[in-house]
């Protein structure tokens, strides 16, 4: 029987692949760090309704420091995370159990920017929301108008902080 002097085929394959695997996590972008979070609802006080994009900065706040908690840092040369919020629609309608015309959802719409400390926008993330399907009894649906903007705006800041971290 002859004794095998070079690597078996599987080896040498494994060892490319756990060395591919290796080159492609050192050579992967780092999370953006951001030096503070902001909300801009002015795009959505700009359609006349100025107290309710109030309302839905006020409950964005929250949720962008806690998606970005992690990738806050204190250097002045990083950029702003800020979440602008242009249009916001909660069904006048819900609770239907089969949809046969649009407009059913509840969904915002908006971008995410990265602000440089020069005021300059060095990126924007266009994103668009939806709640799909929302369900239950139509007065208790409307009597949560709250919790329904909260999920949309949660759901926009996750968002936005996922699309830096990939």
């Amino acid at each position: 029987m002859r004794e095998h002097t070079h690597p078996h085929r599987r080896a040498v394959l494994v060892g490319l692949i756990g060395f591919g695997a290796m080159a492609g996590s050192a050579l992967a972008a780092p999370a953006q760090r951001v030096r503070a979070v902001r909300v801009d609802a002015a795009p959505l006080a700009a359609k006349g309704v100025s107290r309710y994009a109030a309302r839905v900065a006020a409950a964005a706040e929250p949720a962008m420091r806690a998606q970005f908690a992690g990738l806050m840092t204190a250097d002045r040369r990083a950029p702003t995370a800020v979440l602008q919020i242009s249009s916001i629609s909660l069904s006048s309608n819900p609770g239907r159990s089969f949809r046969m015309l649009d407009g059913e959802d509840d969904w915002i719409s908006g971008a995410g920017l990265l602000v440089g400390p020069n005021g300059a926008v060095l990126r924007r993330v266009p994103l668009s929301i939806s709640n799909r399907g929302v369900n239950g009894p139509p007065v208790m649906l409307l009597q949560d108008e709250d919790r329904r903007m909260h999920e949309l705006v949660d759901k926009m800041a996750y968002w936005f902080a996922r699309e830096l971290t990939d």
